[in-house]
């Protein structure tokens, strides 16, 4: 599946899938009641994003930030769930800009996904 967060009058929501794995973000706006993909007209780093993935997960920081980790991404050719993930990802809520975390400590998470 996909995650979605709400932020303000906004709810985020990244990934999932439908007939293959994405790495969509839509912006879905409670008062306006509109949805906008970035991209398209919200401004997105177009460089740094994550790779299509289904199952992970999401959490919104200081009202500033949505960190999302983990997930299963697809065979390119097959479709099939093949490629397990745990990198952390940190999504700007004002800017819409990806960032890859590097984390400190030599210890991560094992790859998993639908936690």
């Amino acid at each position: 599946g996909h995650t979605a967060i709400v932020h303000e009058n906004s709810m985020v929501v990244f990934g999932g899938r439908n007939a293959r794995c994405n790495n969509e973000l839509w912006v879905y706006n409670f008062i306006a009641k509109t949805w906008r993909e970035c991209g398209a007209e919200v401004p997105c780093g177009a460089f740094d994003k994550p790779k299509a993935r289904a199952g992970h997960t999401a959490v919104v920081v200081n009202n500033k930030s949505m960190f999302m980790f983990g997930g299963v991404a697809e065979h390119p050719t097959t479709g099939a769930h093949s490629r397990w993930l745990n990198d952390l990802w940190v999504l700007d809520l004002k800017t819409y800009r990806w960032q890859l975390m590097r984390t400190k400590g030599g210890y991560i998470p094992t790859k998993r996904k639908g936690h």
